[in-house]
């Protein structure tokens, strides 16, 4: 599995393309894919970004990733549970959705909201009807009779048209959807190219240059549209690369480090124990 462009295999006995995930806790950098992505928080609490938008889902909120929006998931073991429903927008009958508006933010929530910015707080009547809806499809997806395809159609048209309804959105402006599309487009071919090249010596002007543009604007998209800063996100890339190493290979830590873009054994422990919270050897 790509990293960052996530290419999305659904099951074999999905023909119509929806995946369901139960899972006890997520830990996934960021990525997009074409596909619509749904999350459920039924238990616990997990940080969640979407769109450059970071909310730690607590039981009962909800989250709607869009078509290319980039998002990741920071659970902590045995942290939260969590539904994931992700299904592609043609199931909808549409290349994308919704169409002609947008969702005011990719997070809703029933609980008392301190940033309006990233999560929009919906009635306890109107959550506990989406929530409803969710799990309907959760349930129609495990099933394989006759009638299988056509009920889990109508529940995820259901679904989709309750939450544009229920739900705050705007109006789309075609100027600004634009700018959002070429902002993602510009992103997203800037994490490509540092997916490839991250074991090297590679700092936020390198890349900047490499896209021709300015490094103050590749700052400002990296925390508008992934929503980490570039370090943080190229010594998230480089530790998953080291967690990789030390359980795949008899190469010295040291080795390692340097092998994944570290210029020292002392910055890699540093880093290592920022981001996971325990020292490289455990990983062996």
């Amino acid at each position: 599995m790509r990293v960052f462009h996530e290419i999305r295999r659904p099951q074999d006995d999905s023909p119509l393309g929806l995946t369901a995930i139960q899972t006890r806790t997520l830990t996934f950098m960021a990525h997009w894919h074409h596909d619509i992505e749904l999350i459920l928080a039924t238990g616990g609490e997990i940080p969640v970004g979407i769109g450059g938008k970071i909310h730690r889902m607590k039981q009962g909120d909800l989250a709607i990733v869009g078509s290319g929006d980039i998002h990741f998931y920071e659970g902590d073991p045995d942290a939260c549970d969590i539904h994931i429903l992700i299904f592609p927008p043609q199931l909808l009958g549409q290349g994308m959705w919704p169409v002609g508006h947008r969702f005011r933010t990719p997070f809703f929530t029933e609980h008392p909201v301190f940033d309006p910015v990233c999560a929009s707080r919906v009635s306890p009547a109107d959550m506990t009807a989406l929530r409803r809806l969710f799990l309907d499809i959760v349930a129609e997806a495990s099933e394989r009779d006759s009638a299988h395809e056509d009920m889990l159609k109508g529940r995820v048209h259901l679904f989709c048209g309750s939450a544009v309804r229920l739900l705050p959105t705007d109006a789309a402006n075609p100027a600004d959807e634009k700018r959002r599309l070429d902002q993602t487009m510009r992103i997203q071919q800037a994490m490509e190219w540092l997916e490839e090249h991250f074991r090297t010596d590679v700092t936020l002007g390198t890349l900047s240059r490499q896209m021709n543009t300015s490094y103050h604007h590749m700052s400002r998209l990296f925390g508008e549209t992934v929503g980490t800063p570039f370090k943080q996100h190229l010594n998230i890339l480089r530790i998953n690369e080291a967690d990789r190493m030390l359980s795949g290979s008899s190469l010295s830590i040291t080795e390692i480090a340097l092998h994944c873009g570290f210029n020292s054994l002392r910055t890699f422990n540093r880093v290592y124990r920022s981001i996971r919270g325990r020292a490289p050897s455990t990983g062996r």
